[in-house]
């Protein structure tokens, strides 16, 4: 006679669909941390004075490419004639692109305040490809409360120093 009776095959079958609905789980779980990569970016940015402007602008353009917003932000960065320029530190990025302009000499803040950029905002001529003007890395913590640090060429690690 047949050991296998019907009442174990839904349990066999109860089992199988668990290991594939953790399977699932655990992959879109990781899935979702390894998104974080292009949560953030930022790169150096100047525009060149027109008729209307009053001079030449620096800043930072910091993108949030993410559904949520990050907390205690800080991008620490490198300019021609400044080796020591304090960070800038945002408490909270909310989604979008935002422009970080660097504040006039003998001002009180090394930093403006951030601001988003709009449709309507002239273009900036992203910095890329200088030694001499460049984010060196970016500090960050995520919704889910787990710290993010990218280094000058991008790369995202988990932890780190905020």
């Amino acid at each position: 006679m047949n050991d296998l009776s019907w009442g174990d095959v839904p349990a066999w079958i109860a089992s199988v669909a668990g290991l594939m609905a953790a399977g699932t789980f655990f992959g879109e779980r990781r899935n979702r941390r390894d998104q974080h990569g292009g949560a953030i970016s930022s790169h150096g940015a100047d525009r060149v004075a027109d008729n209307n402007d009053s001079g030449s602008i620096f800043g930072v353009v910091v993108a949030n490419t993410s559904a949520s917003a990050l907390l205690d932000v800080r991008i620490q960065t490198r300019l021609k004639n400044a080796p020591q320029v304090a960070p800038i530190w945002l408490r909270i990025l909310p989604p979008g692109t935002h422009l970080v302009r660097r504040a006039n000499p003998g001002s009180m803040c090394a930093w403006e305040f951030a601001r988003e950029l709009l449709p309507t905002d002239k273009p900036f001529q992203p910095i890329v490809n200088s030694i001499e003007y460049r984010v060196i890395e970016i500090a960050f913590i995520d919704n889910r409360n787990q710290r993010w640090t990218t280094d000058e060429r991008a790369i995202l690690t988990r932890g780190g120093s905020q």
